[in-house]
């Protein structure tokens, strides 16, 4: 019987993200069990291990976690409040709002399958238009809306800062009534 060869920098390649990734999931598990706690730490450690053994790895270009479109969504249906709502033809969104004001929306159609549309301050809109694969929104574009075209190739970190002051902004203009309705409800 023929032993199989073990390609060590596929191995590695292959570990640092499979565990960042299930890691990443049970991080954004809600009551999470100790057992999976355990699990999480053990696959971030795992992840950052086998991170480090990678021939592109070095100490000035650490890992910057990203996330995936899956992910995205589940994070921006977190948020107190906030409901997704699927529009079909001949609009293609997937829609994340908070009483009725809109923070995030997802194209369901192609050609922009998953292209992800956020709100964000005027000073941030010319920054970010001018990154690669960001672009104004169609038709909200004048109201400072930026379209990420890859989500997988954006930093979590700096994404979900977006999505958050988005939220916040949408929740922000909704009637303190609501805005005490909603907070009362999600407790």
């Amino acid at each position: 019987m023929a032993s199989a060869t073990v390609n060590e920098a596929e191995s590695h390649r292959f570990f640092s993200t499979h565990c960042f990734n299930r890691a990443w999931d049970l991080i954004t598990k809600p009551n999470r069990t100790t057992v999976e706690c355990e699990q999480m730490l053990q696959l971030s450690q795992a992840s950052l291990r086998h991170w480090t053994q990678r021939s592109d790895y070095t100490a000035r270009r650490r890992p910057v976690p990203l996330m995936n479109v899956r992910q995205l969504k589940d994070f921006c249906s977190r948020f107190s409040g906030a409901h997704e709502t699927l529009y079909g033809e001949p609009s293609n969104f997937l829609v994340y709002s908070v009483g009725g004001r809109k923070f995030a929306y997802f194209k369901t159609s192609e050609p922009e399958r998953w292209r992800f549309s956020i709100k964000v301050t005027p000073e941030r809109f010319v920054e970010l238009t001018d990154f690669p694969g960001v672009k104004p929104a169609r038709y909200r574009g004048r109201f400072h809306w930026v379209t990420i075209v890859e989500v997988p190739r954006f930093p979590a970190s700096y994404l979900t800062e977006l999505v958050e002051w988005s939220y916040q902004k949408a929740f922000a203009s909704l009637s303190k009534a609501k805005q005490i309705a909603i907070r009362v409800s999600h407790v």
